[in-house]
């Protein structure tokens, strides 16, 4: 089970969308509907995952760059 860490929340709540909020993201994020079965509830949460991962991407490139270790570290996460 996926749960939104605390910069995470804070990420979430800075872009300040109305729909993706950090429970709203808590929620959805650990779905796993099937569009053959459910498709409003699996679209839903792969929107929840996209929007979940780009806010973890944001988290990781804010932490590198604040640590001076912007290129080089986030390289060898990455890869």
């Amino acid at each position: 089970m996926i749960k939104l860490t605390d910069k995470e929340k804070e990420i979430v709540k800075k872009l300040d969308d109305s729909l993706f909020t950090a429970e709203y993201l808590e929620e959805w994020i650990n779905r796993k509907d099937r569009v053959d079965v459910n498709a409003p509830a699996a679209l839903q949460a792969v929107g929840a995952q996209g929007y979940y991962r780009g806010s973890e991407t944001y988290s990781r490139i804010w932490f590198f760059w604040r640590n001076g270790s912007a290129t080089q570290t986030y390289r060898k996460t990455w890869y």
